[in-house]
């Protein structure tokens, strides 16, 4: 079974209300797309413990003390050594604005902890506080609107930096930043705000999509959206599902998430180990790249893709 920490603030909540949402949008949804919250497991769903407190981000909590650790990666120490949080088996910290802050010492404190608690982690087994590996999620953080900005700190920066380590080292990444900056139909809008609006033409193309894809889309309250703005938190869930599935052990074909979400196995479903049947509706296009232009989910997960060439004019 899947069992999640996920620890964010308001932005990071997107993928959260993205899942909530997409559980009453097709008639199967509901229990494909199940999950339990907050120390209610069930039997083969995915469980998240989730901290959505403000504040409780890798932007607020990247202090380093004495010992060369963050605030954040003190606290999941603390969280993992409590035997109450033994069934735990992945953690996923989130970005509020990822500007401003020292992405590489949020990569050096994620592979500390996996030496500590990932598989073969020096916390596990004999000697170890656990018996049950965790696999940590990487995640990148939402566009500014300041396109491929060249500052050390910026929100590009964060996006190429964790994403080239996630692809060189094979971990789990769930791409802000690369999601929010790609329309439907795979155009790049490197100056695109969090909102799905490109400062640079004006242009709002997450809502002129769904104006021309009223029955493509579901509701689910996304945070820092315009209020009838729902594909940013769309396409998290599409993006999160895909990634627990390949958390659980589900092994695509090829190395292309699928176009639609019915097209996913939720975590801990065992009864599909190959490329899922394509929903008739959608015509999946497996070159297109949402999240960036390369992709090595074959070689280990860092998913940047998703939600491709739905777009039909």
């Amino acid at each position: 079974m899947h069992n999640q920490a996920s620890y964010h603030s308001s932005h990071g909540s997107r993928v959260i209300s993205g899942m909530d949402g997409l559980r009453s949008f097709r008639m199967s949804d509901g229990e494909r797309f199940a999950f339990t919250r907050n120390n209610m497991p069930q039997m083969d769903m995915l469980d998240i413990d989730d901290h959505y407190a403000g504040g409780n981000d890798l932007s607020a909590k990247d202090t380093v003390d004495g010992y060369g650790h963050t605030q954040w990666y003190n606290e999941t120490v603390t969280y993992l050594q409590d035997p109450a949080n033994a069934r735990i088996n992945v953690v996923m910290w989130s970005w509020c604005n990822p500007a401003g802050h020292d992405h590489q010492k949020y990569i050096d404190d994620m592979e500390d902890l996996i030496a500590q608690y990932g598989p073969e982690g020096s916390q596990l087994g004999r000697g170890g506080s656990r018996t049950t590996p965790v696999t940590f999620v990487f995640m990148t953080g939402h566009p500014n609107g300041d396109g491929e900005s060249a500052a050390t700190s910026s929100a590009y920066h964060c996006h190429t930096l964790v994403t080239a380590h996630c692809i060189r080292n094979n971990r789990f990444c769930l791409d802000y930043w690369g999601i929010e900056t790609h329309g439907m139909d795979g155009a790049y809008y490197p100056f695109v705000d969090d909102n799905g609006m490109d400062r640079e033409s004006g242009t709002h193309f997450y809502l002129d999509w769904q104006n021309r894809h009223p029955d493509d889309y579901f509701e689910n309250g996304c945070a820092h959206c315009s209020a009838n703005q729902e594909l940013t938190c769309n396409r998290k869930a599409y993006a999160a599902w895909w990634l627990w599935a390949r958390i659980a052990g589900w092994q695509p074909e090829n190395d292309a998430p699928p176009d639609d979400p019915a097209d996913t196995p939720a975590a801990g479903d065992e009864s599909q180990t190959t490329t899922p049947e394509d929903d008739a509706t959608q015509t999946p296009d497996t070159n297109a790249a949402i999240g960036s232009t390369t992709n090595n989910a074959a070689d280990g997960g860092c998913f940047i893709r998703t939600m491709a060439g739905l777009d039909n004019g």
